[in-house]
């Protein structure tokens, strides 16, 4: 079903990101939260890599706030476009 939005919206308003399809019609809340579900359901190997590897290196037991820390990190630079960052456009 998302991805007939995505195409619905990719055609409509030549976005290719739901997300940014979801801020164009004022959903961005909604676009935020589900760019933090799809983190966390696809990415709960790695989420809770981190949170053992956070709670080392704060030596901190509290793994539940050291996860929801390393979530919203992973989601806000999502949002900053970490992608782009990572991969170099050759002009």
């Amino acid at each position: 079903m998302v991805a007939a939005g995505g195409a619905v919206g990719a055609a409509v308003y030549g976005l290719s990101d739901i997300v940014e399809v979801l801020a164009v019609q004022g959903l961005l809340s909604a676009g935020v939260l589900m760019l933090f579900l799809n983190i966390w359901t696809t990415q709960d190997n790695t989420i809770y890599n981190f949170s053992v590897a956070g709670c080392h290196f704060f030596r901190t037991e509290r793994r539940r706030l050291v996860t929801f820390a390393g979530a919203a990190a992973g989601t806000g630079l999502a949002l900053l476009g970490m992608y782009d960052w990572l991969i170099p456009t050759w002009s």
